[in-house]
């Protein structure tokens, strides 16, 4: 987690090297990036997994319902884990939670408002209807 995390900061660095980061993203002061990554504890979050079949992009774009028998099925699944069968349950499971409150579609679609002006930021991103039914749907099953 921790080197491909590190790994994809520095890439968005490269890429967007012109840019500064904010101090304040929707009127909440916030630290750099950096900040928040030198305080994860990487040996916990490392050794607190749970391994296990999962999906690998889990999100609503990736599942089907089916009104007749009111199931969903996952479809698109990854079948590769940087050399392994099985992946971390609890991505798929924040995947989904961020698929609520941050409607990908509308990211896909670029239907939100971002503004950057002098190490201030505004981003308004639609979440999905109904998001803390469904927040409270999910913590329901991960609850089980």
């Amino acid at each position: 987690y921790r080197d491909k995390t590190l790994e994809r900061w520095n890439q968005f660095r490269i890429k967007y090297a012109d840019s500064s980061e904010c101090c304040v993203v929707n009127r909440r002061e916030v630290d750099s990036i950096d900040s928040y990554l030198s305080r994860i504890d990487w040996a916990w979050l490392c050794r607190k997994r749970e391994w296990t079949w999962i999906h690998g992009d889990l999100h609503f774009d990736n599942t089907v319902y089916d009104p007749a028998t009111d199931k969903f099925t996952a479809i698109d699944w990854r079948t590769d884990f940087a050399g392994s069968v099985s992946g971390d349950m609890y991505y798929d499971l924040a995947k989904m939670l961020g698929g609520i409150w941050l409607n990908y579609r509308s990211i896909k679609d670029k239907s939100y408002d971002y503004i950057d002006r002098n190490d201030y930021a505004t981003i308004e991103i639609p979440s999905v209807d109904n998001a803390q039914i469904y927040e409270d749907i999910l913590q329901g099953y991960v609850n089980k």
